[in-house]
């Protein structure tokens, strides 16, 4: 799990690459990085805080690195997905 949320780091600080996320590839990523989140077995891991705040600092990134139009689409995608 947590090589997951390094990797996933690892991208977000790639300028280019977070720019370049269209609507989509940035709703599911932060979809999945909430899920993981909201996901009660995290609790239960050994490492589950130190998962928790790489997740956070993933999304942070991601939603500081990548373009702001694209995040804001992604976001009303996902909102309006669970106002359904």
């Amino acid at each position: 799990m947590s090589v997951v949320c390094r990797c996933c780091g690892q991208l977000c600080q790639r300028k280019k690459l977070s720019c370049e996320a269209t609507r989509d590839v940035l709703k599911d990523l932060i979809y999945h990085l909430i899920t993981i989140l909201l996901d009660t077995r995290l609790n239960e891991l050994q490492d589950g805080q130190q998962v928790a705040r790489s997740v956070n600092i993933a999304v942070g990134r991601l939603i500081e690195k990548s373009d702001s139009t694209n995040v804001m689409r992604s976001d009303h995608v996902l909102l309006t997905l669970l106002m359904v």
